[in-house]
């Protein structure tokens, strides 16, 4: 009877172990685009980060990152060494590389950046002639990237544009509101007084994409797109953003 009732605690205690594993998902995290995402330390930091996290905890799951740039993430998990990565606009090319979810991290504001003495932009064909400033893989809309006429410049990160364009030595280029905003202000020096916005021609649907090759791509996408619906309902989402907008 004693044997019986040791086995039966011990079955107790181990069945609930089982119950509350979890999984655990590395994702990789762009080093240099804060407000959204950024190196911090050894660590991500930034409103994408944090979302992400959260709606992982909502759906139960674990999530790390590894820091990197933009481009060696997208390669990464096409290759299969990260499960995904995020912020990333979302368009229907994606598809053919990698695994898309529905549902959106944040929208972002696409704004095309000039010198103080430039004209408000309100087409791309405005840009004809001239030359932009872009970031190495990222994606912008079609109607940049086809067009002969517009000459484009590539850059590593954004700030590398901003200061080129207060420099005289681009024209234009393209940079998230909220992103130019905190740049602007963290290099004032260099860029503050030396540029404007022109007009905003792209409204980005910010996302992550998760990899057709590493095992748990799709558990990834799965989890996350639970997550996300869970803390867009529960109102977790709203303070999340309104927490970052009261920082900025």
């Amino acid at each position: 009877m004693k044997h019986f009732k040791l086995l039966f605690l011990i079955a107790c205690f181990a069945f609930p172990m089982t119950l509350v594993a979890q999984d655990n998902f590395v994702l990789a995290a762009e080093d240099d685009w804060y407000p959204y995402s950024a190196k911090n330390g050894s660590g991500a930091e930034g409103l994408s980060v944090e979302l992400i996290t959260a709606a992982y905890e909502a759906a139960d799951a674990k999530v790390s990152y590894e820091v990197v740039p933009f481009s060696r993430a997208m390669a990464g998990v096409k290759s299969g060494r990260y499960s995904g990565c995020f912020n990333v606009g979302k368009s229907e090319q994606l598809k053919a590389d990698y695994l898309v979810p529905d549902q959106l991290i944040a929208e972002s504001v696409q704004t095309v950046w000039g010198g103080l003495n430039a004209s408000p932009v309100k087409s791309y064909q405005q840009l004809e002639g001239k030359t932009v400033g872009i970031t190495n893989g990222y994606t912008y809309d079609s109607l940049l990237t086809n067009n002969d006429k517009i000459t484009k410049e590539t850059a590593r990160i954004e700030v590398s544009n901003l200061k080129k364009l207060a420099r005289g030595r681009i024209d234009y280029t393209i940079v998230d509101r909220l992103v130019a905003m905190y740049l602007i202000s963290a290099n004032k020096a260099e860029l503050q007084g030396k540029i404007k916005p022109l007009g905003q021609l792209q409204l980005d649907a910010i996302i992550p994409v998760f990899s057709k090759t590493h095992p748990d791509g799709a558990k990834a996408m799965h989890a996350y797109e639970k997550g996300m619906e869970i803390i867009k309902a529960n109102g977790t989402y709203e303070k999340i953003i309104n927490a970052w907008e009261v920082k900025l």
